[in-house]
């Protein structure tokens, strides 16, 4: 899929381009301006990797110095950028695709992308026929049956930006998921009656993600605070923290008097979206007794049922958090 991207981008004489305009001075020959217009559509179609590989390099050159070639303005955008650069390699892209279509293959593993990007350009798809393939071929499996007295969930949650969004589909590995969508699903069938629902809810999502706590059968009752160490863009302030919502069903006070901190830090992992296994860890002492069940789960985690993707054991994760493996710009919206 690889072709050369040594492309320079040149203007023809008699023309001035300008930070507000472009200018055509004197006579310019048809074959001229008909170059000027694919120089146009090749920049429209790359700035977008442009800047993701520039801020990548920045940040694993300069460390958190590179936040100082952002504008807060462009803060969320750009980050995006950077996202699906890093999750899509170089030689992965394809030329005749646009960023768009990039963005929606970002979540897979580097096979599916060659393989759905692949399909987009055999069958001519928009970036949206794309992402509703995929998402018809990953259809979300059945909830387990049985009752759970702990279930640990992290929704796909669904952004309106829809750059926003591309960003949380990518990091996240599951097809995204409306509130609707989500309140529709039966965790209430799987809560016994006296249970608790740790639930992730992202920042920009923490007031309407909430709707998901009595659709599934739950009140609210405490949060953690997961912070993320590193520096983060978001529209309003560096967003580096994360909650994890405690909601209980009937009387489910922890089976131990050990009061944990409510504000843990660990920094963010090299998998977007991933959440530390300290967290695991610690509903485990908090409540040892009982079934326990993770939803969307990224792994299988010992004394755990699990339901969702499983890309690799939880173990894994753990050597990685062990490691000091960091995330970079991928977790920065989460």
């Amino acid at each position: 899929m690889y072709e050369s991207r040594n492309i320079i981008l040149a203007v023809p004489k008699g023309i001035e381009v300008s930070l507000v305009g472009m200018e055509i001075k004197g006579a310019l020959s048809f074959d001229d301006w008909l170059h000027v217009g694919e120089m146009l559509k090749t920049a429209e179609g790359s700035v977008q990797f442009w800047i993701g590989d520039y801020l990548n390099y920045g940040e694993k050159a300069y460390g958190e110095k590179y936040a100082q070639a952002v504008d807060p303005k462009q803060a969320t955008t750009w980050t995006v950028y950077a996202s699906i650069a890093k999750s899509v390699a170089i030689l992965m892209r394809i030329k005749d695709l646009s960023w768009h279509h990039h963005r929606v293959v970002a979540p897979l593993e580097p096979a599916e992308q060659k393989h759905w990007l692949a399909e987009a350009l055999a069958n001519e798809w928009s970036y949206r026929e794309l992402a509703a393939a995929i998402k018809a071929a990953k259809p979300t499996p059945p909830l387990p049956e049985g009752k759970y007295r702990v279930i640990y969930a992290d929704p796909p949650w669904q952004y309106a930006d829809e750059l926003i969004e591309g960003y949380g589909a990518a990091t996240h590995h599951y097809p995204t998921m409306s509130i609707e969508e989500l309140c529709a699903l039966p965790v209430a069938d799987l809560a016994a009656d006296d249970s608790v629902l740790f639930l992730w809810v992202t920042v920009p999502m923490a007031v309407e993600g909430s709707r998901v706590i009595p659709a599934w059968g739950f009140s609210y009752k405490a949060m953690f605070v997961w912070d993320k160490v590193k520096h983060n863009f978001g529209h309003y302030n560096s967003v580096r923290h994360e909650l994890l919502l405690v909601c209980t069903r009937g009387q489910c006070l922890p089976d131990s008097r050990r009061l944990e901190d409510s504000v843990v830090s660990i920094e963010r992992s090299g998998k977007h979206s991933e959440k530390p296994a300290r967290f695991a860890e610690i509903i485990e002492v908090m409540y040892p007794l009982g079934p326990r069940i993770e939803l969307f789960a990224r792994g299988n985690r010992p004394g755990w049922d699990a339901w969702g993707n499983e890309p690799e054991p939880c173990g894994e994760q753990r050597v990685r958090e062990a490691a000091g493996d960091g995330g970079g710009l991928r977790d920065c919206l989460r």
